[in-house]
């Protein structure tokens, strides 16, 4: 069997991986980047939201034509109480991701990045310190040696199982439909909604333009009946009326990562994006986080020393972890005990109605007493 060699092998041809192998090509390695998609931008399952809040941090300017909505805030509505929120902290983006990562992947090629898709990842393994991949390209097996593997292969990432890492994983479970033809009450806002339709989770309407928008729900209980939670939600009045003329154009449905105990380097492998569980809660934000930590990845390897990457990427976003973790300590522990007002609270918190110090307080009230205070 021909082994082909390579300086890094990446894993995955998302974000982060589309981002690393850019950030490596820059610094003059040789870069193969490998997904079993049979394209690129497909099967995208995300609500394709972005906090302006966060652009900044991106190390490239990301194309005008990929931020496809601006959006100045979020509205909330839990059980029809409404809470608008503004400003820069609470506006961003729609984007549009599949050509994002069309655009990547073209910046890609330019730079010298091999990329090859419909390749399956079979196995990998460590031979005198060279990384030796096998991979599976339409029933052909082949194999490629590196130095270093860039794992950006998802929340349900195949590289972590190989290797036997990633362990404790509370997956987040959507359902999700971008829908055309829809009567947006609220187009310069995000609605995000909260009740029994989605458990420890919440529904979500993100416009796209003024007649399109993603909407879906989310809740991290995998028993949960997703299409009968998905028609609970739609049928409340203040979707519905939105939905009157809408119809379906592509499934965005999917798995997310909530949390999950992985190291983001790990003997000779870094791990990006969705699959070092990068996102931010408490609206799960994704697609930045994954941008960075793929080009954190891929600038670190030139020269690489353990510890670098994790350390680059824990100071990018050292405010915005610390509270991301918070959140999903309380997300589990509603989870784990999920009660009547676990959707108040969620609510309560995530629009800062609530002090995230004071949960402790408020999870001791009444759903009659929370409405109360949002």
């Amino acid at each position: 069997m021909m082994t082909e060699r390579f300086d890094v092998i990446i894993v995955g041809a998302s974000l982060a991986g589309l981002s690393a192998s850019i950030a490596a090509a820059d610094n003059g390695l040789t870069v193969l980047c490998i997904d079993k998609k049979l394209k690129i931008g497909e099967n995208i399952s995300c609500a394709e939201g972005v906090a302006g809040s966060l652009l900044h941090k991106v190390p490239f300017k990301i194309p005008k034509k990929a931020l496809s909505w601006k959006v100045n805030g979020i509205l909330f509505d839990i059980d029809g109480i409404k809470i608008e929120r503004r400003g820069d902290y609470w506006g961003g983006y729609t984007i549009d991701r599949s050509y994002l990562e069309n655009w990547l992947a073209r910046l890609a090629r330019k730079k010298g990045v091999h990329l090859s898709m419909e390749t399956e990842l079979v196995g990998l393994e460590t031979i005198s310190g060279m990384k030796v991949v096998l991979v599976n390209i339409n029933g052909e097996l082949l194999r490629f040696t590196s130095d270093l593997i860039i794992a950006a292969d998802g929340a349900q990432s195949k590289v972590a199982n190989i290797l036997g890492v990633g362990k404790n994983k509370v997956h987040g479970y959507v359902k999700s439909w971008e829908y055309a033809g829809l009567e947006n009450r609220a187009q310069d806002l995000e609605q995000i909604f909260y009740g029994p339709f989605a458990p420890v989770g919440y529904g979500y309407i993100f416009p796209k333009s003024s007649t399109r928008a993603n909407i879906g729900i989310g809740t991290p209980f995998q028993n949960a009946d997703l299409g009968k939670l998905f028609e609970m939600f739609t049928s409340i009045e203040s979707v519905s009326e939105q939905m009157k003329f809408a119809s379906k154009t592509k499934e965005k449905s999917g798995i997310a990562i909530i949390k999950m105990d992985i190291p983001f380097e790990y003997n000779g492998v870094l791990f990006a994006g969705d699959a070092a569980c990068v996102n931010l809660k408490p609206f799960v934000e994704g697609i930045i986080p994954s941008l960075c930590s793929g080009w954190l990845a891929g600038e670190s390897i030139r020269k690489y020393s353990e510890g670098r990457y994790t350390a680059a990427f824990a100071h990018l976003f050292k405010k915005e972890k610390s509270e991301s973790e918070k959140f999903t300590e309380i997300l589990l522990k509603e989870k784990k005990h999920a009660r009547e007002n676990s959707y108040l609270l969620s609510a309560g918190i995530a629009s800062l109605a609530f002090p995230l110090v004071r949960y402790s307080h408020f999870r001791r009230k009444s759903v009659a007493e929370l409405q109360k205070l949002l």
